[in-house]
């Protein structure tokens, strides 16, 4: 093996051929180690970049380094590298967030190769994705994570420059946020079906934690990090819920939220395992169909619209704002504020009917 040009390594494994490039620089060894998930072709591509990549350095030319554009990588393909790539590095729900990006994208403009995507492709997934009927909110959210994986594909010498140069996200008009009264809230608990019942446990655990339901459910391909039986004490009254970017909290159980859980962990055998055997998107559309069974005529998320009715609920009845942040598993007290909105709007609809 010549010690400056990339060799590749082919490694059998019982769950697919896995890669392994090996290359020097300056008389040092790297290898860089590719699992069974990545396709062969963006192998060979990234051992040819990096082969070109050395040239350059010995020549002194590093200055000169252009990045190749790799045709034959598809967005499907990317997101098995993406996977790689990034492992380690973030947390597991932030690669998920990356991923389900891509899979919105390639509903849009189709699995493509990476290279032939541009600024124009972009735009065609923000206007279609509207015309679909998402909100411009959560457009924005998959156009932030294309954003990052586009630049993970330009650091990687994947691409030459990002299709998202001059890509603005799109504006979002301030409103008072809706929250749902109490007896919506029981409308919409009743719509849901009578045969599967953890999907009213689930309804319960967020309407009274405010919790995401991927703190609940379990997300595609993945089936630890969600809430077990053994996160309830029941007998202390707490409840440990894995929040955004997989961190964990304990939080004091609502008296009816005890109670109720208590009664079906009885009912159920006292079962141990995932609270809720369902994946996050079954929990979104059962919500959603209950939603519209329930007759509720307010713009909301049917699952995020019970945590921000949770938010609201908690300001009204007197909690600062980082006992609220805090619960709610928020970053920053910024995004717990704009509750603040909900509880006025609320108070001003009371004050209009005097």
């Amino acid at each position: 093996m010549s010690k400056s040009l990339p060799y590749i390594k082919k490694i059998k494994l019982k769950s697919g051929v896995a890669h392994e490039v090996s290359y020097y620089i300056q008389g040092n060894r790297y290898r860089k180690y590719f699992p069974p998930q990545i396709p062969e072709s963006i192998v060979i591509a990234w051992a040819a970049e990096k082969k070109k990549e050395i040239a350059f350095q010995k020549a002194g030319l590093e200055q000169y380094y252009e990045v190749a554009q790799y045709s034959n990588i598809t967005l499907s393909e990317f997101i098995g590298y993406l996977q790689m790539e990034r492992k380690g590095f973030v947390v597991r729900s932030t690669i998920e967030r990356n991923e389900q990006a891509i899979r919105n994208l390639i509903k849009i403009i189709g699995d493509v190769p990476i290279s032939h995507i541009g600024e124009s492709h972009i735009k065609k997934f923000m206007r279609l994705r509207l015309q679909y009927g998402f909100a411009r909110a959560g457009v924005n959210r998959d156009l932030a994570q294309l954003r990052t994986v586009f630049n993970v594909a330009v650091d990687n010498h994947l691409l030459s420059k990002s299709p998202f140069g001059r890509i603005k996200s799109l504006s979002v008009p301030d409103k008072d946020l809706e929250v749902l009264a109490d007896v919506e809230i029981d409308r919409y608990y009743s719509a849901l079906p009578d045969d599967k019942i953890n999907l009213k446990v689930a309804f319960t655990i967020i309407r009274y934690t405010g919790c995401r339901r991927r703190s609940v459910a379990r997300r595609t391909g993945y089936w630890d990090n969600v809430l077990q039986w053994q996160d309830i004490d029941f007998d202390n009254a707490t409840i440990k819920i894995i929040q955004k970017g997989d961190h964990k909290k304990i939080l004091p159980l609502h008296s009816e939220l005890h109670d109720y859980l208590l009664k079906k962990y009885v009912e159920f055998g006292r079962p141990e395992g995932n609270v809720i055997p369902y994946y996050a998107d079954t929990i979104t559309r059962n919500f959603k169909q209950a939603f519209i069974d329930a007759r509720i005529n307010k713009d909301l998320d049917p699952v995020h619209g019970l945590r921000h009715s949770a938010a609201t609920k908690l300001l009204e009845a007197g909690a600062n704002l980082q006992d609220v942040a805090d619960i709610l598993g928020h970053k920053s007290i910024k995004t717990t504020q704009r509750y603040l909105h909900a509880t006025m709007g609320h108070k001003r609809k009371i004050v209009n009917k005097l």
